[in-house]
């Protein structure tokens, strides 16, 4: 934890830089020093070196001005913010222990481990045989890892080694220790007491071992000692395998290693530096104490579960440790070792370490900030975007507070990793958290906290206080945003606006999880169903069931779906990469359905490509002029469109027919399920958001089809200037693209592309490919072939465009007939009047009211904001249960947005009357929000959506 950049550099950024400028040019002379001296000793590895371009580990300056060594993909450093003191600590076991490797061992002996010891030295008792004084006759040495090569030097001065075997795996951080390791010193050493010093540098994993035995073989060596500097699988389990005595050398080969492994590359301990003086019988012997009063605190923690989480008391009452142990160090602390590698989890002090961070972590804390940026591009009437950008206007104008103390009273604490659990025990004692997350991902982590720490005091104090407290044990957080909105839904997702997240947990994984959950977590609000979106939904798919339009139904005839086995399903996106698709898809258009996807119908009239299906999900009235910049409106009268419930009818009608699901999650999908019976029979579809591509593909994977081809599906772009089709809707003869703002979103993120290297893309465009990801998961017989030079989509097979090879031809105007015959069903007019007879407009009031009147009084405090919060939370969720009125269908999504700034303004700043004050503004605003929307509601409902833009577009600019 206290490897994390924001710990290591100063806060200031200015002083920051300061320090690095202060510190640069010394830098920079140790960098010429040591390459020339690498030059001498190695000339090839120094030109390797020289045309070497760092990938992840960069040197950094510590706010002590000091030198570490970062990872900018994790934002951890290799060693603590003192890297000599965890060096000097290193040398100095080497000296007292350091492991021998004798190589004429031929047989093991039996192993004499005793599991539940306390002490490693009674766990691994061959450590006593392994570790020895270095001070023998043996002069070979092997070091596994150079980092930033400070304990080069002092080791080769320790004896008179004669062969020395320097490894380091990562050439990021050989190419780092040219700014710290003393290089020049370390070769004229060498060869001043006639030692040969060997380097090998950019091998993976087990082939260290390959490099090991050559040296081993070409040096004549029979014994070694090693000196292990981090923690790295391979070396790991290298020094543990052979300490332990469970391998020979000659076995290492046959290990097999883990895909992952948590903080690689970061500076350790050997197990032997927590071993006890082995002539310290009395200290080695378990201590029965120390043992039944963990046991005891285990069983008082397991009681107090058993009452309040009865399911975490089912998983540990048994439970044994797969991994990690608590074991006590010879400063009688606890700590955890993993029996498998030979880590332990802490350094120094476990407690300690763990305090020092969480201190650092509350005299700093940081909130995610509010998602208020001024909306670009398409402009808009509704409602919500009125509201919503008078308060993000009001936002961006407020001046910055940043929080100085992590405040005592909290509405909403998220933490990822418990550790031994001394900083869950140090937050729950001196806060009162309303809402209290814990994710950990390892079992023997949280069992291990259940002996350390006292749950049940802490337990008690939070059932007291009325804390809502969730435990997510063992899940690698995978699913962790749709569990976070699960549990945040009772409470309202407003609450996470306010909400404090504090990481101790770094595998590659689960970090990169909780990323992306909170960018997700950042915008949710956003995106959410508003008010406007969910009128129209209704009034646009009362009309489509009014029009009798085909709904696709969810039994479908077992021949028919074995049919669309066989048959394969272009979906056309309007990525860059469909100028190069043309030819492909025009050479087999006879071979598939060709399916385009909003804007890229344009780019295919101009290609002479007329699909079989377009896709459209946007529900607005600016869809059909978007449409209609296809020159010919004829040529896409003869096209169907497959669509998902609330689009407009005017859109509709563009069309021959419309083939359309439901959509989960959607108002009217929600409400007609409610009022019919017969409604069961459509079949509804999930991830039909955020883009169209994202709607077709799980509309045509609901139908049945296997075969899908991804044609312009980017999802990102080589040249962020340029994101579409060059015949497509948003470009102009001149080749301008009409919403400039594009280029700029474009260089949010970068990702893996499909084919080859990094493509720029954006939240959404990112958003969307994770969506796709998670359809072809639920549909894990289905080939997904992605020909789109764009981003890398999971569970999609990359494939060229000369690939691209099929022979049978379709016989497309029998499949679409029979497709409105045995998949979809026009027998839908008879819901309406169900819909009109359950839902009268009197029942949205006696909910709107109750609303009303709890946001017209005014909140003093901030406790008096929480309690008001709650209560609106349960009112919510009574217009929820209400199967008669539409009020929860039209402001659940909107309620959530708004609360969410009201949450965080009544919060924002130490001066609680100064948010307050911000707090009464936003309020306001939403009073005459939910004034607007009732009258809205009352008045137009039925209507349909007249959203267009001022936008002039030329049918013949390209």
């Amino acid at each position: 934890m206290l490897r994390n950049v924001e710990y290591q550099i100063h806060a200031d950024e200015q002083q920051q830089n300061q320090i690095e400028a202060s510190m640069a040019p010394l830098l920079e002379r140790r960098r010429r020093a040591s390459f020339k001296a690498l030059q001498q000793h190695s000339p090839q590895l120094a030109e390797t070196l020289g045309r070497y371009e760092v990938r992840d580990y960069f040197p950094l300056v510590t706010r002590k001005s000091g030198l570490n060594i970062t990872s900018s993909s994790q934002s951890r450093c290799l060693y603590h913010i003192d890297p000599e003191e965890l060096v000097t600590q290193q040398l100095h076991d080497f000296c007292k222990q350091a492991l021998r490797v004798d190589l004429s061992e031929s047989t093991l002996p039996v192993q004499r481990q005793v599991s539940q010891a306390l002490t490693l030295n009674r766990r691994f008792a061959h450590f006593k045989d392994s570790y020895q004084d270095p001070d023998d006759d043996t002069d070979a040495l092997v070091i596994l890892g150079v980092g930033l090569g400070l304990h080069l030097l002092p080791l080769l001065a320790l004896k008179a080694w004669k062969k020395i075997l320097i490894i380091e795996p990562n050439a990021d951080l050989l190419w780092a220790s040219l700014y710290s390791a003393q290089w020049k010193e370390l070769f004229g050493q060498a060869k001043t007491q006639g030692c040969e010093l060997a380097i090998v540098a950019g091998f993976a994993g087990k082939e260290n071992y390959s490099q090991i035995q050559t040296w081993l073989t070409q040096q004549a060596v029979s014994s070694f000692f090693v000196f292990k500097h981090y923690n790295y699988q391979a070396f790991n389990l290298l020094e543990h395998k052979l300490a332990s005595k469970e391998l020979l050398f000659s076995q290492l080969q046959d290990i097999e290693l883990e895909e992952h492994s948590e903080c690689e590359f970061e500076c350790c301990f050997s197990l032997s530096h927590f071993l006890f003086d082995w002539a310290d019988e009395s200290s080695i012997a378990d201590n029965e104490a120390k043992k039944q009063a963990l046991q005891q605190q285990s069983r008082a923690s397991l009681k107090a579960f058993r009452q309040l989480f009865p399911d975490i008391y089912q998983a540990y009452q048994r439970y044994q440790c797969q991994r990690w142990h608590i074991f006590v160090q010879p400063n009688g602390e606890f700590n955890l070792v993993d029996i498998r590698q030979g880590l332990s989890l802490f350094q120094f002090s476990a407690q300690q370490e763990s305090t020092e961070y969480f201190n650092y972590f509350q005299n700093g804390p940081k909130l995610d900030p509010l998602e208020c940026k001024k909306r670009t591009g398409k402009p808009s009437p509704y409602l919500h975007f009125k509201y919503g950008e008078q308060l993000k206007t009001y936002v961006r104008k407020l001046p910055q507070h940043p929080v100085a103390q992590l405040p005592k009273a909290i509405p909403s604490f998220i933490m990822y990793g418990c550790g031994m659990g001394y900083h869950v025990e140090q937050l729950l004692q001196q806060h009162q958290i309303t809402h209290y997350v814990l994710y950990e991902p390892v079992h023997d982590y949280f069992y291990a906290s259940l002996a350390l720490i006292d749950w049940s005091a802490l337990l008690a104090k939070c059932n007291a206080s009325g804390s809502t407290l969730y435990f997510n044990v063992g899940d690698d957080g995978s699913y962790m945003y749709e569990d976070l909105l699960n549990q945040f839904k009772g409470a309202g997702i407003h609450i996470l606006s306010y909400t404090y997240f504090f990481i101790s947990h770094f595998a590659p994984g689960f970090r990169e999880n909780v990323k992306e959950t909170r960018e997700k977590l950042r915008v949710v609000s956003n995106v959410g169903e508003y008010y406007d979106h969910c009128f129209y939904n209704l009034t646009h798919t009362t009309e489509s069931f009014r029009r009798a339009c085909h709904y696709q139904l969810a039994n479908k005839p077992v021949s028919f779906q074995h049919q669309l086995k066989d048959i394969p399903v272009f979906l056309v996106g309007n990525g860059p990469s469909l100028d190069d698709s043309i030819e492909t898809i025009r050479a087999n258009q006879d071979k598939a359905i060709i399916i385009s996807c909003g804007t890229s119908l344009k780019a295919l009239y101009h290609y002479g490509i007329k699909p079989d299906f377009h896709a459209e999900v946007e529900q607005t009235k600016m869809t059909s002029v978007w449409i209609s910049q296809v020159p010919d409106l004829d040529w896409v009268k003869d096209i169907n469109l497959l669509t998902v419930n609330g689009i407009h009818p005017e859109v509709s009608d563009m069309f021959k027919q419309s083939f359309i699901s439901l959509k989960v999650g959607e108002a009217a999908t929600m409400a007609y399920d409610l009022c019919a019976e017969e409604f069961a029979q459509f079949q509804q579809i999930s991830h039909s958001y955020p883009t169209v591509t994202n709607s077709a593909l799980s509309n045509v994977l609901a139908l049945g089809f296997k075969q899908v081809y991804l044609f312009g599906v980017d999802l990102g772009a080589k040249d962020p200037t340029f994101q579409h089709s060059k015949l497509s809707a948003y470009t102009r003869k001149r080749g301008e693209q009409v919403y400039q703002n594009m280029a700029e979103n474009m260089t949010d993120y970068k990702v893996k592309g499909n084919f080859q290297g990094l493509v720029h893309t954006k939240h959404e465009f990112k958003f969307s490919a994770e969506v796709l990801k998670q359809t072809l998961i639920e549909y894990d017989d289905v080939k997904c072939f992605n020909c789109s030079d764009g981003a890398f989509i999971h569970g999609s097979q990359p494939l060229p465009l000369n690939q691209v090879v099929l022979n049978q031809a379709v016989d497309k105007e029998g499949f679409i007939q029979q497709l409105g015959e045995q998949a979809y069903s026009k027998d839908v007019a008879g819901l309406v009047a169900k819909f009109e007879q359950n839902y009268a407009k009197e029942n949205y009031d006696k909910h709107y009211f109750k609303v009303l009147r709890l946001f017209e009084q005014d909140c003093h405090t901030q406790n008096e904001v929480l309690c008001m919060l709650d209560e609106h939370a349960d009112l919510m969720r009574q217009a929820i249960e209400d199967e008669q009125s539409l009020y929860s269908f039209l402001m659940y999504g909107t309620s959530n947005f708004m609360l969410t700034y009201l949450t965080r303004l009544a919060f924002y700043c130490q001066d609680a009357n100064l948010s307050l004050q911000y707090f009464h503004y936003a309020k306001n605003l939403w009073l005459e929000y939910l004034r607007e929307g009732r009258d809205f509601y009352m008045q137009h409902f039925g209507e349909f959506d007249q959203t267009e833009n001022n936008i002039v577009f030329d049918k013949n600019a390209i």
